[in-house]
C-alpha cells in the first residue's frame, strides 16, 4: 500500500511543478510538426522514469541525497521562475547574483515574499514528503528495489547527462533549451554545465600588449588616476532634489566637474560590467577582449602606478565580480573595508579616507573603487528618522506595480543620504594632480515594466537597467580643457566600452583607440545599447560555440534630456 502512497504523492509533486509541460507540447507541434512533440514526449518519459527511479531507492542515505538534490533544484527554478516571471535559462536571475555574492543577502530580503510563498514551499514539501516515505522490504517491490540501488541511481543521474548534452548543443541558440523539460532536472544539468567548464577553462590565459599601443611617458599625465564604480545608480536618479536631470544640486560644489549626462553600461548585471571595464572589452570582440586583453593594472603598472583596488562591498579576500588570483597578481595592493560590523551608510564615505592617504604617498596611483552603493532594498539601513521621501517600501511584502511609488521613494532615500554625501566627501580631496572618473556597473528598473527584476533581465529588459552616470572630476591644468571639449562632444553620447580606452590615454598611451576603441575624446561609433545576453561572456565557459551569441537594447534619446551639455569653467 505504501508503495502506491508514495507514487501517488510524486506524481501530484511532478504535476504542480511542470504546470507548462502540456503548453509546450502544443507549442512544439504547432510549429514544428509531430516529430518534435514525439520527441519532446520521450524525453519527458526519459526524466520521469529517472525521477522516480531516484525515489525509490530504497537505501535511505542515497534516497535521502537525490530528495534534497530533487527539492532544492525545484525550489531554485519556482522561486526564479517567480522573480524573472520567465523560465529559468542557462544564465538565471539568481545564477547571477551568487556571482556578485555581496548583492545575494540584500536579493533575499528584497524578493522575501517570493522567496518565502506559501504555496511554493508547501509543493516543495509534498516532494520532499514523497522522497522520504520508506520502500518497505516487505512488499515484493521494496525487496527487489532493495538489491538495485546502484541500477536506480544510475538511471536517476541519466537525464542530467541528457540535459546536459541539449544544452551543450543549443546554447549557441538559445540559453533556454531546457523549456518546458521537468524542472527538477534543469538546475542540477545547469549546474553540472558550469563545473565542466570550469574544468575546461581552469588553464591561465596569456595576455599579450597590443604592439600598436605604446607608453610615451607622458608628462601632463595625472600623478593619481581613481576609477570610481558605484552599485546600482541609475543616471537619472543621481540627484533626489530634482530627480529628472542628474545636474541639479551640484552647482554648490567647487571642484571641476564633468557631467557627461547618461552613459550606457556595458552590460545590466555587476559581474560583467565590473569586469568589462577591468579588461576593455569591446562590442562583437567581447570573447577577444576577456581572453586576451591585459587587465588594466598591467597598463598602470607599466606606466609606473601603483595598482590598488578597494571592494566595499565584500570581505576581506572574498574576491567576486570575476575577480581571480591571476587578476590579483597584478594588484600591488587589495583593501576590503568591509566587515560584519562596518556602517553601509557611510563606508563609501569612509573609503574616500583610504584614497585620500594613498594619494599623499609620493608614488603615482591608479586605483578601482568597488562603491558598497544602493543595494535593493535601497534604504534599509537608514534609519527612519532620516527617511525623507515616504511612504517606502517595506522589504519582505508584496512586490508589484501598486509598489511603485513606495519602492521610487526608497531608492530616492538612498540616493540622497547614501550618494549625495559621497560626492560631497569626494570633492573636498586635492585632484590638483589627479583624476577621478565616476560611473555606475548598471542602472535599475524600479518597476517600470511588469517585471520585478530590478537589473539583468535576459529577455525585454528596461532601458534603465542600463542608463548610468558618468562625471570626471579633476583639477589638473592639462587635462580641464579636454574634459570641457569631450563633454560637448560626447553628452549623452558615451558607453562603458569607452572608459577602459580613456584610462589608458590619460595614462599616457598612445594608439589606443585602434585595439580598444574610442576614448571619450572622440566621437563615437558603438551602438547607443547595452548588452543583456550572456551567453558566451564567461571566460571560464570555454566549450561554448566560438561566436558569441550577444543582444545589445538599443536605448532610444528620446528618454535623455535635450538641455545643451554642461561644462564647467
Amino acid at each position: 500500500m505504501i508503495f502506491y502512497v508514495k507514487l501517488v504523492f510524486l506524481l501530484i509533486f511532478i504535476g504542480l511543478t511542470n504546470p507548462n509541460a502540456l503548453s509546450r507540447i502544443v507549442y512544439l507541434h504547432s510549429k514544428f510538426g509531430i516529430s518534435a512533440s514525439a520527441a519532446y514526449l520521450v524525453i519527458w518519459l526519459f526524466s520521469l522514469i529517472g525521477l522516480l527511479a531516484g525515489a525509490f531507492i530504497a537505501n535511505t542515505v542515497w534516497r535521502l541525497i537525490v530528495c534534497l538534490l530533487v527539492s532544492v533544484s525545484t525550489y531554485f527554478y519556482l522561486v526564479n521562475s517567480a522573480i524573472s516571471s520567465s523560465s529559468v535559462g542557462v544564465y538565471s536571475y539568481l545564477e547571477m547574483l551568487i556571482n556578485a555574492k555581496s548583492s545575494l543577502p540584500n536579493a533575499i530580503q528584497y524578493y522575501a515574499y517570493y522567496i518565502f510563498q506559501f504555496n511554493v514551499i508547501a509543493v516543495v514539501f509534498i516532494g520532499l514528503f514523497a522522497f522520504l516515505l520508506p520502500i518497505g522490504n516487505k512488499n515484493r517491490y521494496g525487496s527487489q528495489l532493495a538489491k538495485k540501488t546502484k541500477t536506480l541511481l544510475g538511471v536517476y543521474c541519466l537525464p542530467i547527462v541528457l540535459f546536459l548534452g541539449i544544452t551543450v548543443m543549443t546554447i549557441h541558440k538559445t540559453e533556454y533549451g531546457l523549456n518546458g523539460m521537468m524542472v527538477q532536472y534543469i538546475p542540477q544539468s545547469h549546474s553540472v554545465y558550469f563545473k565542466l567548464n570550469q574544468i575546461v577553462a581552469s588553464k591561465t590565459i596569456e595576455r599579450q600588449f597590443p604592439a600598436s599601443v605604446s607608453y610615451a611617458s607622458n608628462q601632463n599625465s595625472p600623478k593619481h588616476i581613481i576609477l570610481i564604480i558605484d552599485e546600482s545608480v541609475r543616471a537619472d536618479y543621481l540627484n533626489v532634489n530634482e530627480y529628472e536631470t542628474i545636474n541639479s544640486n551640484r552647482a554648490r560644489y567647487k571642484k571641476n566637474k564633468f557631467n557627461f549626462g547618461s552613459m550606457v553600461a556595458g552590460i545590466n548585471v555587476s559581474d560583467y560590467s565590473n569586469y568589462f571595464m577591468r579588461v576593455g572589452a569591446r562590442p562583437g570582440q567581447h570573447r577577444m577582449g576577456i581572453n586576451k586583453h591585459p587587465f588594466i593594472w598591467q597598463y598602470a603598472q607599466q606606466a609606473g602606478y601603483k595598482t590598488v583596488y578597494i571592494d566595499n562591498q565584500y570581505g576581506y579576500f572574498q574576491f567576486q565580480n570575476f575577480l581571480t588570483m591571476e587578476e590579483k597578481s597584478w594588484i600591488n595592493e587589495c583593501v576590503f573595508p568591509r566587515s560584519d560590523d562596518s556602517n553601509l551608510i557611510t563606508i563609501d564615505q569612509d573609503s574616500l579616507d583610504i584614497v585620500d592617504k594613498l594619494m599623499a604617498s609620493q608614488h603615482p596611483l591608479f586605483s578601482v573603487v568597488a562603491k558598497n552603493g544602493i543595494h535593493f532594498p535601497y534604504d534599509q539601513h537608514i534609519p527612519a528618522r532620516d527617511l525623507q521621501f515616504l511612504p517606502n517600501y517595506t522589504k519582505g511584502s508584496v512586490l508589484d506595480q501598486s509598489k511603485k511609488a513606495e519602492l521610487v521613494n526608497s531608492y530616492k532615500n538612498a540616493i540622497q543620504l547614501i550618494t549625495d554625501p559621497f560626492f560631497a566627501k569626494l570633492e573636498t580631496l586635492d585632484l590638483r594632480d589627479a583624476v577621478v572618473f565616476y560611473t555606475s556597473d548598471h542602472g535599475q528598473n524600479l518597476l517600470d515594466t511588469q517585471s520585478l527584476q530590478t537589473h539583468g533581465s535576459l529577455n525585454n529588459p528596461s532601458l534603465y537597467e542600463g542608463l548610468v552616470p558618468f562625471i570626471v572630476f579633476s583639477d589638473h591644468p592639462a587635462w580641464v580643457k579636454a574634459f570641457q571639449d569631450a563633454v560637448r562632444l560626447n553628452y549623452n553620447e558615451l558607453t562603458h566600452f569607452s572608459i577602459y580606452p580613456t584610462l589608458l590615454t590619460v595614462m599616457g598611451y598612445t594608439n589606443v583607440s585602434a585595439e580598444h576603441g574610442e576614448t571619450i575624446f572622440e566621437k563615437q561609433q558603438v551602438p547607443y545599447a547595452f548588452l543583456y545576453a550572456r551567453s558566451g561572456l564567461k571566460k571560464r565557459l570555454s566549450i561554448l560555440p566560438s561566436h558569441d551569441r550577444l543582444q545589445f537594447f538599443n536605448v532610444s534619446k528620446e528618454v535623455l534630456h535635450t538641455q545643451p551639455a554642461p561644462v564647467d569653467q
